[in-house]
């Protein structure tokens, strides 16, 4: 299977949902019983890419959980960000991203994205950064939600 159907058909909230890293089998859309070490775990796999003079947020995922594997051994730490923070630099296909998880920049590769029906698109990258597993859980109305972005600077 390839990326493109393992990670663009999953819902969009699934994927938006990344950052939603289940802690003692609590659901992903109940308050977290501790939300400090929600937040920490969520930001240390928050990264921010820089293209062409612009910068937005992505969040490093396993996909290897989604089954098939990881996209590429030599670059094994996936990142999901959107097709318009990337849209200016598919034509070198490098980006550089930074994280709270490392000191820095690093460089990262566009392995794919959706510019038309999703605006969702795929990094790759050989710096270590903890991961977050994607979710399958579809929120309900009334149900507990949190946005989570770092575009600009680390706090």
């Amino acid at each position: 299977m390839c990326i493109r159907d393992r990670l663009w058909g999953l819902p969009v909230v699934a994927v938006l949902a990344v950052g939603a890293v289940l802690f003692s089998g609590q659901s992903l859309y109940e308050q977290p019983r501790d939300l400090g070490a929600f937040v920490d775990k969520i930001r240390s796999a928050t990264v921010t890419v820089y293209c062409a003079g612009t910068s937005g947020s992505g969040w490093a995922i396993e996909l290897a959980t989604l089954g098939g594997g990881e996209i590429d051994p030599a670059h094994p730490f996936e990142i999901v960000t959107n097709h318009h923070v990337i849209e200016d630099c598919i034509a070198s296909g490098v980006v550089e991203i930074s994280s709270p998880s490392f000191a820095g920049v690093a460089t990262a590769y566009i392995h794919d994205y959706d510019g038309v029906t999703s605006d969702i698109a795929l990094l790759v990258t050989e710096q270590f950064l903890p991961t977050l597993r994607p979710s399958f859980d579809r929120p309900e109305i009334g149900q507990w939600s949190m946005a989570v972005g770092l575009s600009l600077i680390h706090i």
